[in-house]
Order: structure tokens, then C-alpha cells, then sequence
């Protein structure tokens, strides 16, 4: 008898994990979305909100951009400069417990064109982000983008 509710816990325990593992990986897919909505509107200070205090940012030529005090630094002419637009996407993520990263396409525009309105696409490519869930919940521990080759 007990080991049919031995086998029935497991069978419930089982059927039960993929669920809660697929909400978690969408609650994080979604963390990423609210960090590109929120940069969207609000600029630097939300981009370094979304990284861990500790958190690192790669940069061009291989810069390791370490902790929110240098992000800013290192972010703050892009955003302070209404002509230029951020926006990326997840495509997926995966996760392990606390940890888990997201990817994605971003695209880098600049208003003008013919029209002086129309966006003209300076940048796409892929990015790689690394989150830490924690007592603030989802934060970047690691960021780094890849441009797409031109041409």
C-alpha cells in the first residue's frame, strides 16, 4: 500500500515540476520584457536598476564594465541622447534554480531618415543576459551584446 502512494506522490510530484519550471521560465521571459519596457521609458537609471549591484556589463573591445556606479557611467551618453532608441526582445530562457539567463535580437535606432522622424537602424544583434533571482527578484548579473557582421 505504501508503495502506491510512494508511486502516486511521484507521479503528482513529477507531473507538477515541468508546470512550475515552465513558470519560471516564463516569469522570467518576463523580467526581461518589464527591463526593456521600463529602459524604454525611463532610460539609464532604469537599465542599471535592472542589474545587480554587483552585476557586469561587456562592452566594446572587450571592456568589463563591473557594478552599477560604472554602468552608469559607461550608459549614460547613449541615453542621454533623444535621437538614439534601445529596444530588444527575449526568444527564450532557461534557468536552474536561482540563476538562468535570457536571449535575444536588440536593435539600436536613430530618429531621422528623409523625414527627420523616420528611425534609421544604426545597430542590431544578439544578446546574452545572466539573471540572479533573489529577495528583489530577477536582476542581471551579466550582460553582453553581439552586433550582427555589417553588410
Amino acid at each position: 500500500m505504501h508503495r502506491f502512494i510512494y508511486s502516486g506522490l511521484l507521479v503528482i510530484l513529477s507531473a507538477c515540476q515541468p508546470a512550475s519550471r515552465e513558470a519560471a521560465r516564463q516569469a522570467l521571459l518576463q523580467a526581461d520584457r518589464d527591463f526593456a519596457a521600463a529602459t524604454a521609458r525611463d532610460g539609464v537609471e532604469a537599465w542599471v536598476a535592472a542589474f545587480a549591484d554587483h552585476g557586469v556589463q561587456f562592452g566594446a573591445g572587450g571592456a568589463v564594465i563591473r557594478g552599477r556606479d560604472a554602468i552608469r557611467r559607461h550608459m549614460a551618453a547613449f541615453f542621454a541622447d533623444p535621437e538614439l532608441r534601445l529596444d530588444w526582445a527575449p526568444t527564450d530562457a532557461r534557468l536552474d534554480r536561482r540563476l538562468g539567463y535570457t536571449y535575444g535580437r536588440y536593435r539600436i535606432t536613430r530618429r531621422g531618415g528623409a523625414d527627420g522622424e523616420t528611425p534609421a537602424v544604426v545597430e542590431t544583434g544578439t544578446y546574452l543576459s545572466v539573471w540572479r533571482n533573489g529577495p528583489d527578484g530577477w536582476k542581471v548579473e551579466a550582460d553582453i551584446g553581439s552586433p550582427d557582421p555589417e553588410g
